[in-house]
């Protein structure tokens, strides 16, 4: 196994070592305290946002956005949205609003984009021309609603969670909001089911399918132990979900039966996403990213993100690549 050493300073240095398998927990965790370093391993292919290049180092990357094959957008904490070219790495614009960190990004339609921040405010941009429209759930619904997730459903409308509990439906272009109470703590991730159903996972250790008109609640599912911090959609009728208890679950969300568990991250499952139907990989706060084989139901690859706060946000590029946000940089691996 060989890894790069990249120092903080302009100038660089590559060093490669031969790892034993009893060695590599000891040498991770003296890496991990090297502040001189910044580490990455050798499967990385590249570099396309980092730090002391575009932003200093107190910017952290909060989310990202696949825009379509040539463009990434990539919400950060400085309150600013820039939109990347994966074939030259360099940023062709940036979009400013926000007044706190960016924290989510929804693809509405082709130039169309919805993005969430700590402002409690969502707003609707062309990215092309810039912001289109805002709307500020302090000001509509109450300070103590704040907006924890959000979702796309159809062309005009998205699904919100709010930290109280609450989901709201709203229609970005009249500003028709539905809503209803269904969670007793915050929401912390919704996933599109089809044309009619979404699917929520919250702190209260609960998932819950929803129809959404007449908005209600359809199903409980339960075998979390602690909180869920991400559900997303495998199949028509499958489900994953990740969360505090350090497992991920796959569910069959029409009988609520959860089919497996899989175990092996020491802590918060922070991130999942879909590779294929029998492939998925994982994040969590423990800096490793996990690829998954669902028929084995075994980890396949380890991934080790070194001399790191925080693997902040998580997506597919392709079949054989994913994007992380890492702190203040966006690296893309092979999977």
């Amino acid at each position: 196994m060989s890894f790069q050493f990249n120092r903080i300073k302009k100038k660089s240095l590559t060093l490669t070592y031969t790892i034993f398998p009893e060695e590599l927990s000891f040498i991770l965790n003296m890496i991990l305290y090297k502040k001189l370093f910044r580490c990455i391993l050798k499967e990385e292919i590249g570099i396309i946002y980092e730090e002391n290049v575009i932003h200093d180092d107190s910017i952290q990357v909060s989310c990202l956005l696949k825009l379509n094959k040539t463009q990434l957008a990539i919400g950060s904490h400085d309150s600013k949205i820039t939109i990347w070219d994966l074939t030259t790495g360099k940023c062709t614009k940036t979009l400013i609003g926000h007044n706190e960190p960016v924290t989510h990004l929804i693809k509405l339609a082709s130039t169309l984009i919805i993005t969430g921040s700590s402002d409690n405010s969502l707003r609707l941009w062309d990215i092309t021309n810039g912001y289109l429209k805002v709307f500020n759930a302090g000001q509509e619904f109450g300070a103590l609603r704040v907006i924890t997730t959000i979702t796309k459903l159809n062309k005009s409308q998205i699904v919100i969670g709010t930290r109280d509990g609450t989901i709201l439906i709203r229609d970005i272009f009249t500003g028709k909001t539905l809503k209803a109470c269904g969670h007793t703590n915050s929401v912390s991730s919704i996933f599109k089911q089809n044309s009619t159903q979404f699917v929520t996972g919250s702190y209260d250790c609960l998932m819950k399918i929803w129809e959404v008109n007449p908005i209600k609640t359809l199903k409980n599912l339960k075998d979390h132990t602690n909180c869920i911090e991400v559900v997303i959609k495998l199949s028509p009728n499958q489900f994953v979900s990740g969360s505090h208890d350090k497992s991920i679950k796959i569910w069959n969300i029409t009988s609520g039966v959860c089919l497996n568990t899989l175990l092996g991250h020491e802590s918060v499952i922070s991130s999942l996403i879909k590779i294929d139907d029998m492939k998925i990989v994982s994040a969590s706060y423990d800096m490793s990213i996990k690829i998954w084989d669902l028929y084995s139901g075994t980890c396949m690859r380890t991934i080790y993100v070194i001399n790191t706060l925080q693997i902040r946000s998580l997506i597919k590029l392709s079949k054989t690549q994913i994007a992380v946000g890492i702190d203040s940089s966006v690296k893309i691996w092979n999977v």
